[in-house]
């Protein structure tokens, strides 16, 4: 359901980019942009959900990071390359009886637990750019397609919870749309959203060179 309304949206923001008068100088051709970014991923509350009863329990989030670069081929389309990746670790500790003493008492033993989840993208993207009359606003949307892997490690002193899984890496396909904002020549700011790019929502930095 999220995932449908997200790409209503982005046809929704495509269409109102498109009614924007044409006259500016923010996106040139020839031109290269790098950008860094930071989002909002998939939301780990639902997932860790399970381990919120154990008093022990700790998660951290990580990301999405995002890395970007485009270079202008001509005055309305470019090309890049896309880098994304976000991390969830959540830690726990639990006591389980290992043995009974000669009196009949049990022995208990203390075991740590850790589980890192994490999902990277690499993406080649296409950019389509609509002029406007602000020189200094460069709105966009545009395809993205590449590789995508996931990963799932658990480390513990339990012998038998250890778990390690390097998923192997699937085709990734994405779309989004954005806008990007140059407060001087060389250096502005951007925010995207998007699907199947680990960042649903981004916001960062970007340096025109």
């Amino acid at each position: 359901m999220k995932q449908k309304l997200t790409i209503k949206l982005l046809l929704a923001a495509v269409f109102c980019i498109g009614t924007l008068n044409v006259n500016a100088q923010a996106y040139q051709e020839g031109s290269s942009i790098a950008s860094v970014g930071y989002g909002i991923g998939f939301s780990w509350k639902a997932w860790w959900s399970a381990y919120d009863s154990k008093s022990s329990f700790e998660s951290k989030n990580f990301g999405p990071i995002c890395l970007k670069y485009e270079y202008g081929v001509n005055d309305k389309f470019s090309m890049g390359l896309y880098f994304a990746h976000q991390k969830s670790t959540g830690k726990w500790t639990d006591s389980y009886v290992t043995d009974i003493d000669i009196n009949g008492n049990y022995i208990y033993e203390t075991f740590k637990y850790e589980v890192a989840i994490g999902n990277t993208v690499v993406l080649g993207r296409g950019n389509y750019h609509i002029k406007t009359k602000n020189e200094k606003l460069d709105p966009y949307a545009g395809l993205a397609i590449g590789y995508r892997k996931y990963s799932y490690d658990v480390t513990s002193n339990d012998a038998s919870f250890n778990y390690k899984a390097s998923f192997a890496g699937a085709f990734g396909f994405g779309m989004h749309a954005g806008v990007r904002y140059e407060f001087t020549p060389l250096l502005g700011a951007y925010a995207e959203f998007g699907v199947g790019q680990v960042a649903a929502i981004q916001a960062g930095v970007a340096a025109k060179f």
